[in-house]
């Protein structure tokens, strides 16, 4: 799937394909353009903003502006 057609992508996945998901997006997105993963981090990439939305787990949002 191209991404380039995309204001927001969302991930939920786990921490193994974050590198390459990060490498696609950054390929792929436009300027201006939201890259969200859903409590797993990119690797050495710290987050625009972080979020975190209260549940049991501790989890967050995180966001990168592209």
């Amino acid at each position: 799937m191209d991404f380039a057609c995309y204001d927001c992508v969302y991930a939920f996945l786990s921490p193994e394909p974050m590198p390459e998901l990060w490498s696609k997006a950054k390929r792929e997105m436009r300027p201006g353009s939201l890259f969200i993963s859903n409590s797993f981090p990119v690797p050495g990439v710290e987050p625009d903003e972080m979020i975190d939305y209260g549940d049991w787990k501790g989890g967050q949002l995180l966001l990168w502006r592209m």
